[in-house]
């Protein structure tokens, strides 16, 4: 059976049809926001970019058939309107919010999936936003309780 397999797909009259164009992104971006003009911003962004970074060249290393993901750096300091830019943009698959980001200087309200590694989660408009961190006063009320009982 796998002989005559091999043999009727020696046996083709011509070769396999490929796409001229392809219908799909030559890479997808995600974009990473972040905020510098709060102070140590950078400081506690860059190991979160960095992190990202790694982990999407890792994965077009390991499986290079995939399509690549490119990450964008966004900083809310230099031109709020950058914002506009992932919105507008259908190559962005996905954002990731830096720490520090607050709600103000992050009105972001693209149909696109969030992580946000800052307070902010969630709210108003945002609808696909995933929060890494835990809000203050929840933190600040489990800390509360941990102290009374001991």
């Amino acid at each position: 059976m796998v002989a005559i397999t091999l043999t009727l797909a020696a046996c083709e009259t011509s070769a396999p049809d490929t796409p001229q164009d392809p219908t799909g992104p030559q890479f997808l971006k995600v974009a990473f926001v972040k905020d510098l003009s709060v102070p140590d911003a950078d400081e506690h962004a860059l190991p979160a970019v960095q992190a990202a970074r790694l982990a999407f060249e890792t994965a077009s290393t390991n499986d290079p058939d995939r399509t690549p993901v490119e990450l964008q750096e966004f900083d809310l300091q230099r031109d709020p309107a950058d914002l506009q830019v992932i919105e507008a943009d259908p190559a962005y698959v996905g954002v990731i919010v830096a720490p520090g980001v607050n709600e103000a200087s992050a009105p972001l309200d693209a149909d696109l999936p969030v992580v946000s590694l800052s307070g902010l989660g969630a709210g108003e408009g945002r609808q696909a936003w995933i929060r890494l961190v835990a809000p203050l006063p929840t933190v600040s009320h489990a800390l509360v309780a941990r102290l009374r009982r001991s």
